[in-house]
């Protein structure tokens, strides 16, 4: 998805950098040219692709502590709302990636006094798109759904 945005912008500065300075405002008059419609042709059609070639992703936490636990669950721009899990309770939710690749989601856990906060998803560490975490009284178990990797604990409790 990187490449491909990455693609984008070369193409499109391209664009300007081969136009000399004439070209540039030939393109700038609408009267003289089609250019600056074309222009937004192509960034809309760039938009729409990078768009529909977005992976659905997906997150889900199941609690098998036993016992109920608070998750309160976010990204940079969507707040899933704190949230009681009681036991063998699931949460999930579902996204596309953003254009460049950023997305991220963290979680906080509460379990009487013990705590934890970590990432849940990133592009950057996730292997697969649909993360599967366990919460159990040992730590957090991870699935990467799809992958085919064994669970692994990766976070104990504090």
């Amino acid at each position: 998805m990187a490449y491909l945005s990455k693609a984008i912008h070369v193409f499109i500065l391209h664009m300007f950098l081969i136009s000399s300075s004439r070209e540039m405002l030939k393109m700038a008059t609408p009267a003289r040219s089609g250019a600056p419609l074309f222009l937004l042709v192509v960034l809309v059609a760039a938009f729409a692709m990078s768009t529909a070639l977005a992976s659905d992703n997906s997150v889900t936490i199941i609690n098998d502590v036993g016992v109920t636990i608070q998750v309160h669950c976010k990204s940079g721009d969507r707040d899933l709302h704190p949230r009681t899990l009681l036991s063998g309770q699931r949460f999930g939710w579902g996204f596309k990636s953003n254009f460049w690749g950023t997305t991220l989601f963290y979680c906080s856990f509460n379990w009487g006094v013990k705590h934890q906060s970590f990432d849940v998803w990133s592009m950057q560490q996730s292997c697969c798109w649909w993360p599967v975490w366990t919460v159990t009284t040992q730590g957090f178990l991870l699935e990467d759904a799809g992958c085919g990797k064994a669970k692994t604990y990766r976070h104990p409790w504090m």
